[in-house]
């Protein structure tokens, strides 16, 4: 939220897309809309119920109003990622994921747990199938984020990213 704020100084409604069959969503973008009230941000949640969903997604949140728009994890997003993001440029409406895959395609700003925690998982995949009792495995956390940010997409959107937000950027897509 604070990313977007700092790239959007003047942010006064953001929407919320998330699909609430997903059990992390829901406490996800209630977090999120607590935060944004405490930054005296407006917050219109557009729920995903199936994968055609997405592809109206970005043009509600313009409807309602949005300034901006937040993205949660499913695989309806996933699956669906060229329509939203060509969507956001198309609506001239900016948008945050959960997936660099997102900034690498044109979408705006990404802010994602490293690949690392990937990787991680996979080793710990390898120590079960390898015999290890996954109870006997101590749980895990990412421990690092990358935040990406298009600054072609910036330009097409018409968004000067302040050189603060851009010296933090672990990768600027030009």
């Amino acid at each position: 939220m604070q990313l977007l704020k700092e790239a959007f100084p003047k942010l006064a409604h953001l929407a919320i897309v998330f699909a609430p069959g997903i059990p992390t969503n829901p406490p996800l973008a209630n977090a999120a809309e607590q935060a944004a009230t405490a930054m005296g941000i407006r917050v219109t949640r557009i729920e995903l119920r199936q994968t055609t969903d997405v592809d109206t997604a970005v043009q509600r949140a313009k409807s309602a109003g949005a300034q901006a728009f937040m993205v949660f994890a499913s695989a309806f997003t996933q699956a669906r990622r060229a329509i939203l993001v060509k969507e956001s440029l198309d609506q001239q409406l900016p948008g945050i994921y959960y997936d660099g895959e997102f900034v690498a395609s044109g979408g705006f700003m990404s802010y994602a747990t490293s690949p690392e925690i990937y990787r991680r998982a996979a080793t710990i995949v390898d120590k079960i199938l390898t015999g290890a009792n996954p109870g006997d495995l101590p749980a895990e956390q990412p421990t690092s984020f990358e935040l990406m940010i298009n600054l072609k997409s910036a330009a097409i959107l018409g968004i000067p990213v302040p050189n603060s937000l851009q010296l933090r950027a672990d990768q600027l897509f030009k």
